[in-house]
């Protein structure tokens, strides 16, 4: 079935989470490189059939080491497999034998060569056994060699080792950083810097992003700036969008910057990188169709952070409870609004009114989210273009914030984002998502 799907990394991912303590998944697979499909190249064909190595309907097609990397990357690295082998003749041996010769390793080529097919059975390692996890004192005392520089790039490098391998979270190193170490952002520039060993190059970006001039946890340099940042993957589209942003009022003393930011590594990662390349306090992140049609937008936004320190972040639309399925929609009491074409029409889409001038929430929905704190966005998590949103109302929510929705007399904001119908990613991204915050539900 694998060879079949457009992208088997996702379902893999996806299926690893559900996987229960000492499950496993099973498998076969079909091997390119089997030698029958090597003379085919030689000889100048590569002509699909109707079953087999090469037939039609196939999508994907894998060598043992891309087996091997499929269900590494999906985190299950327990793997054993079997060659189902086929060998058709004495003139098919000698051929095998011969073509192995040009591999660096001749005798493990032609093992791969005559594999018409892998059987396998893979299983997550567990993480959790005492033995592989990183003490809280042992990751305190590290960061202040790293601070103090006491042979500080041996106990960086150990440190990221650490988040590499799960011992350590990205939200335990933060905390132990506020907790523990006095010059902060140097301590994580340090983490960020330096040598790099093989695997660490995204976790030392994020650690990276934690000593960015004037990104402190929790803090922005200009108190008086709004930037509007956006995923675009759509010029044209995002074009109208600014249009509706800069025709908005923008109260006095504030100025406004716009972001855009192409990813092909989920919505997580693009707000990331823009989040350090602005000084901004306040930051709306809207998605490319979505059209903020209230001029006094802003001035709502302003107030509503204002009148308490500890609302962190605003959305239009939300719940004021996570639904079981983690999907904020299904909840029984949606507070906000906002136009919408979702269900094939552009109409209203309206839960009932904040009680006050807004009301909190425990989960918005991304389509417009604004901030007026930074909190990093788990792009080490969510890889994807699902549940990054509700994956930051957590975050927030655990740093001690508030998420509010205003009331509206009107919506605010209109996404033409036209009618959504849940595909595999999403699912498995509900899944993922449910998976890391479960607990949290209640």
């Amino acid at each position: 079935m694998l060879e079949h799907l457009r992208d088997p990394w996702t379902l893999m991912r996806g299926a690893s989470l559900l996987l229960k303590p000492g499950g496993a998944v099973l498998a076969s697979l079909l091997n390119i490189a089997h030698y029958s499909v090597v003379r085919k190249l030689l000889n100048g064909s590569f002509t699909y059939t109707e079953s087999g190595l090469l037939e039609r309907t196939q999508m994907r097609f894998f060598t043992l080491q891309d087996i091997c990397n499929l269900f590494g990357q999906a985190g299950l690295a327990e793997m054993r497999y079997e060659p189902n082998e086929f060998l058709q003749s004495q003139e098919d041996a000698r051929f095998v034998e011969g073509l192995s010769l040009l591999s660096d390793n001749p005798a493990e080529s032609a093992k791969q060569l005559v594999a018409h097919q892998y059987v396998l059975r893979a299983a997550a390692a567990d993480r959790n056994r005492v033995e592989e996890r990183a003490p809280s004192r042992q990751l305190s005392f590290a960061l202040r060699r790293v601070e103090w520089r006491m042979d500080a790039e041996n106990h960086a490098d150990q440190i990221v080792r650490w988040l590499s391998e799960g011992a350590v979270t990205a939200r335990e190193l933060r905390l132990a950083i506020e907790r523990d170490i006095v010059r902060k952002e140097e301590t994580a520039a340090a983490l960020g810097g330096g040598r790099r060993p093989r695997g660490t190059g995204r976790i030392r970006r994020g650690l990276a992003r934690l000593a960015a001039p004037g990104r402190r946890y929790g803090m922005s340099a200009d108190p008086h700036g709004i930037a509007f940042i956006t995923c675009v993957s759509d010029p044209e589209l995002y074009a109208e969008t600014l249009a509706y942003l800069r025709a908005l009022t923008v109260p006095a003393p504030c100025a406004v910057e716009f972001i855009a930011v192409e990813s092909d590594q989920g919505i997580a990662f693009a707000y990331n990188e823009a989040m350090i390349k602005t000084k901004a306090k306040y930051k709306v992140y809207l998605h490319q169709d979505v059209f903020v049609v209230d001029r006094n937008f802003l001035r709502v936004l302003l107030d509503v952070f204002g009148s308490d320190p500890d609302i962190g972040m605003i959305g239009m639309i939300g719940a004021p409870e996570v639904p079981a399925s983690g999907t904020w929609w299904e909840t029984h009491d949606m507070i906000g609004k906002v136009y919408c074409s979702t269900f094939g029409r552009m109409a209203e889409l309206s839960g009932r009114e904040p009680r006050g001038p807004y009301e909190e929430v425990r989960l918005a929905d991304g389509l417009l989210l604004a901030t007026q704190y930074d909190l990093p966005w788990r792009e080490d998590i969510i890889r994807g273009w699902h549940f990054y949103d509700a994956s930051q109302c957590m975050e927030f929510a655990a740093a001690g914030y508030e998420i509010a929705v205003p009331a509206q007399p009107s919506p605010m904001c209109l996404h033409s984002d036209g009618v959504q119908r849940p595909g595999i990613a999403y699912e498995l991204e509900r899944l993922n998502f449910l998976a890391h915050y479960g607990g949290r539900l209640g």
